[in-house]
């Protein structure tokens, strides 16, 4: 008898629906054993609130999400507005977010290796909590939490992955390369020039003003795939955080040789460490492409990020 549920969303990932619910039924037979009743499923906000619905009622001590970011996204933001719509604010399970995405970016965070560890230690409690405060983002009067969200150059790279069809990592690299070769209008080979002028303003007032390429602010260190733009994410800190890069520097932005920022700072125009309540104020010279956790989100002259520590998991990562 296992004390948490496994919610697992069919239309996450890109190995299809029936592939993706075998391979997470595998999975739970692997590390539980093929007796395990553990498995919930939904595949429409219906279906989502009313699984959400049922676990606070019975305050189900430990959740295990499996999807990807985008459905990580929906189901904490689910489970919020449920929690405060049954006024069940006292209810504060353990979270273990599972890959069954693209990139993972979230489940990267949690440091095991795969579903079936993931699955074996927390079913034997061998993991470890830390607290994640996830941001609210405010585009136009549509607010969502969020555990990333990007401005500029990283929305454009998405559009590019969307339309292809290579997918997966080597397609992510060829989106990449294309925003490189054919869309970075200004100066491809640059070291210094941004396509995209970004002001800043928080709680203290006038942050910066800037050209950049791609950035924006997470409270994970990943953005999907084990890249990692946003280190401070690591120690439990929301990282805001603006890069320039050219096709051959793009690299710069991602873990296997993030150590090129002490060598070269001109590539990071900006960051900021968000350890304490505050919101965030950007406006762009033009409107830019933005992306939350994974889905395009279309283009803006403005956003709001708020870190306001008001919305928090108990997040499961590897002792």
């Amino acid at each position: 008898m296992f004390d948490f549920k496994i919610i697992h969303s069919t239309v996450s990932g890109k190995i299809g629906p029936e592939q993706g619910l075998n391979k997470i039924k595998s999975e739970v037979s692997d590390a539980l054993g093929a007796d395990a009743d553990v498995l919930e499923t939904c595949g429409d906000r219906r279906e989502l609130d009313n699984v959400v619905k049922r676990i606070i009622e019975s305050a189900t001590p430990r959740l295990a999400v499996s999807g990807g970011d985008g459905f990580s996204r929906l189901f904490y933001n689910a489970f919020f507005q449920m929690r405060d719509k049954l006024q069940k604010h006292d209810y504060t399970p353990h979270f273990l977010f599972l890959a069954g995405g693209t990139g993972n970016a979230i489940s990267c965070f949690t440091n095991f290796r795969d579903n079936v560890e993931a699955l074996k230690c927390f079913a034997q409690r061998e993991y470890r909590i830390q607290p994640l405060h996830l941001l609210e983002v405010d585009l136009g009067g549509h607010m969502e939490l969020v555990h990333n969200v990007s401005f500029g150059g990283d929305g454009a790279v998405l559009l590019n992955y969307n339309a292809q069809k290579l997918k997966g990592l080597w397609g992510y690299i060829l989106a990449v390369l294309k925003y490189g070769i054919h869309q970075k209008y200004i100066n491809p080979f640059s070291r210094t020039s941004g396509n995209f002028v970004v002001d800043i303003e928080d709680n203290d007032g006038h942050v910066r003003r800037g050209s950049y390429e791609g950035g924006g602010a997470a409270v994970v260190p990943y953005v999907g795939y084990k890249f990692k733009p946003y280190p401070l994410g690591e120690k439990g800190l929301g990282h805001m955080r603006f890069v320039n890069f050219a096709l051959w520097l793009m690299p710069t932005i991602f873990r296997f040789t993030n150590m090129l920022f002490p060598r070269g700072p001109k590539w990071l125009v900006f960051e900021k460490a968000l350890d304490a309540p505050n919101v965030l104020k950007f406006k762009f010279l033009k409107p830019v492409h933005v992306q939350v956790c994974g889905d395009y989100r279309d283009m803006h002259e403005s956003a709001q990020v708020s870190y306001l520590k008001n919305k928090t998991l108990d997040f499961v990562r590897r002792k």
